[in-house]
């Protein structure tokens, strides 16, 4: 099964706290990767609403062809583009910080190097590293297969460093507002939905509620009626679709216990207003 489903919503990097989609703009492409516009001309852009955009599932799978290997470290192959997009935001965000990507660090307790995808440093501050979570990090890529235990990587590499390793999932917008709210403590940060095709129901980690809980708890995200706000369109007030999954719900195609992860004590928490 794909992972996205079809993409839809525009995203805009000068005003990511208020825009969610899945096409990128043709000027925050070049921003994002570091790179000349004509270097772009490559790139399968569309227009829609008079912007020049591409689907940012498109631009996953070409992006380093785009660059080449001249401008991609050995050790940066496992960069990906979230690390880069979230780099671009946390720029903006916080002008003054220091970004590095894929920092080797020695795990104390593997005696392993491990990269990790983003160190931020900021004046005053704590620095922090970030580590994106993509869908495969709940469930698994191949039928019967396994995945880690979420927060091992994150306990190791705090253990071996004392710095705090941030887990990023999927599921938390990728905007400034976020960001900050890792340094902010009083910044109520946000998540958002909109084309996965992977849910929460799906996710075979053990104690699947409260991983999900913890993390988005780390950006003081989590709405006061619960999760379900991330499917629901122009959430919080922002500029966002609907996930297509209420839809299919309401009309007998799909079922709500989609969105209720493993071990939850109130399902209703997890379930957009429409289904509750």
């Amino acid at each position: 099964m794909a992972v996205l489903g079809k993409p839809s919503g525009i995203f805009r990097l000068n005003d990511s706290d208020n825009w969610v989609g899945s096409f990128l703009r043709r000027e925050d492409v070049g921003i994002i990767l570091g790179v000349e516009d004509e270097l772009l001309n490559g790139l399968k852009f569309r227009m829609i609403d008079g912007e020049e955009v591409i689907d940012e599932n498109v631009l996953h799978k070409s992006w380093q062809s785009l660059l080449g290997p001249e401008q991609i470290p050995s050790r940066h192959k496992k960069m990906s583009l979230n690390e880069l997009l979230l780099a671009a935001v946390c720029r903006r965000a916080y002008p003054n910080a220091t970004i590095e990507h894929q920092v080797p660090v020695t795990n104390r307790r593997t005696k392993r190097v491990n990269h990790m995808d983003l160190k931020i440093s900021i004046p005053e501050k704590d620095s922090i590293f970030i580590e994106f979570d993509g869908p495969y990090h709940f469930v698994p890529y191949r039928p019967g297969s396994s995945v880690a235990d979420p927060f091992q990587r994150k306990n190791d590499i705090e253990d071996s460093t004392q710095i705090e390793v941030v887990n990023w999932p999927y599921w938390i917008h990728e905007c400034e507002k976020n960001v900050r709210a890792l340094f902010e403590p009083e910044i109520n940060g946000v998540g958002s939905l909109w084309s996965t095709n992977i849910h929460f129901s799906d996710f075979i980690v053990n104690n699947a509620s409260t991983v999900i809980e913890t993390m988005t708890s780390r950006f003081n995200a989590l709405g006061p009626d619960g999760l379900g706000y991330l499917y629901e369109e122009n959430a919080r007030g922002m500029n966002k679709p609907e996930h297509p999954i209420i839809n299919e719900i309401l009309a007998g195609k799909a079922l709500k216990e989609r969105l209720v992860p493993q071990g939850t004590s109130d399902p209703n928490k997890w379930l957009p207003v429409q289904l509750r």
